[in-house]
């Protein structure tokens, strides 16, 4: 029988990225989302399927495939690990065979994702369980609920398309005291009493600090106010164990780390996914792009928070934040350019920060003003610089990439 064609899509994985409070927890949940899509993917390899997009490995050379599907794979174990940057979207499609079955990709994603949030479990949270309300119970119906998989068979275009229209996710909105992340969620200690949250919050950071014994711990990395829902404590605590549990080394986490001053910029690749429909291979390239960012992004002093898809927020010093910019859009054009022959350009919106307020609320401001400002209303390839000094922030320059302002040095501290 003829190959057919195979689509997934793992839901709601931008909500799960979006839904953070610090640095990490958006990190943290760019990788869970890459990591658990190709545990999928290695499935889809492992029944003779061949992947159409993404690319996992450059078809033109001989490079190695993904550095996550090698963690999967369990091989190089011992080998330093590339940054945390989760570049594996959550859709992918495949040419598969025809004895091919979906519900082995599926139910291997279902056995990780339990297998991790397990792991958190057993390590900081069972044995303060019990100064909590119904805290397993709340624990199992979160963990196990969240997820969704869609999933079909069909042309190259069409059968995500007609699955996506038939929408069954719904957020259930759950009662009691919520969780700091997800809004939805209520928090684990399942108390409606400030005191007995309190004393449930306090336990669970000193079961912490026992299991990171002290000379590894990184300060109270669930801090005073974010009482989290078992999604929110997977978020915060995985890369606190990620070595262990899935043999990826865990970054250099700072806790309530200060943001300002700094510039946080949000970039997104135009058109990227219509220039991926003519040539495949700008799939691969991308997410090298964005894997490799990190060297010029620390040269400037700055941090990769997170990356995947197209998109990637970086924060870096007020007076390099333009300049980084430029670097990256002119190097990802160079490379669509150069390799693919197609002119590649890119969005940006950036961000100036003078106080210290919710991170979550400056990246739905970037998002916005990226989605609807530069791409919509300036029709793209280009950026704008604002800057939050007060109760609103304001639009101080909207420029061309190759506009000649020299404003990069003009941004001066107040």
């Amino acid at each position: 029988m003829a190959n057919k064609i195979f689509h997934f899509k793992l839901i709601p994985a931008k909500h799960f990225i979006l839904s953070s409070e610090l640095p990490t927890d958006y990190m943290s949940g760019s990788f869970l989302v890459s990591y658990l899509v190709g545990v999928a993917i290695q499935k889809v390899i492992e029944q003779g399927g061949k992947m159409i997009l993404p690319l996992t490995a450059d078809p033109e050379s001989r490079e190695a495939a993904h550095p996550i599907l090698h963690a999967i794979r369990g091989r190089d174990r011992n080998q330093p690990r590339e940054p945390w940057i989760g570049t594996i979207p959550n859709y992918f499609k495949a040419e598969v065979p025809s004895s091919f079955d979906p519900h082995i990709c599926i139910s291997a994603l279902k056995k990780t994702w339990l297998k991790i949030a397990n792991s958190i479990w057993e390590k900081v949270i069972q044995d303060v369980s019990c100064l909590g309300e119904n805290t397993n119970k709340i624990w199992k119906k979160q963990i196990r609920s969240y997820w969704q998989v869609y999933w079909g068979f069909g042309s190259e275009h069409d059968a995500m398309l007609r699955r996506s229209l038939w929408n069954t996710y719904v957020f259930q909105s759950e009662t009691g005291p919520g969780c700091s992340m997800f809004d939805h969620l209520r928090e684990l200690s399942g108390h409606r009493d400030e005191t007995r949250r309190e004393k449930f919050w306090k336990a669970m950071n000193e079961q912490l600090r026992l299991q990171l014994k002290q000379q590894a711990w990184p300060g109270p990395f669930l801090h005073r106010g974010s009482q989290l829902s078992a999604l929110g404590l997977v978020k915060r605590l995985f890369p606190l164990f990620s070595e262990e549990i899935v043999g990826w080394p865990t970054p250099d986490l700072k806790v309530n780390e200060k943001m300002s001053p700094s510039a946080l910029m949000l970039i997104d690749c135009d058109r990227a996914g219509e220039m991926i429909s003519s040539n495949r291979r700008l799939s691969y390239l991308l997410s090298k792009f964005l894997r490799n960012m990190i060297r010029d992004v620390t040269e400037y002093g700055g941090k990769v928070i997170y990356a995947g898809g197209d998109e990637c927020l970086i924060q870096s010093p007020v007076h390099a934040g333009v300049r980084l910019a430029r670097i990256l859009r002119n190097k990802y054009t160079w490379l669509c350019v150069n390799e693919l022959d197609l002119y590649g350009t890119m969005s940006a919106s950036i961000l100036l920060i003078y106080d210290e307020r919710k991170l979550n609320q400056s990246v739905h401001y970037l998002k916005w003003t990226l989605k609807y400002l530069v791409k919509e209303r300036y029709g793209g390839d280009g950026f704008i610089v604002s800057s939050w000094l007060y109760k609103q922030p304001q639009i101080l320059r909207r420029c061309n990439w190759d506009d000649p302002c020299g404003w990069d040095e003009t941004i001066q501290m107040n």
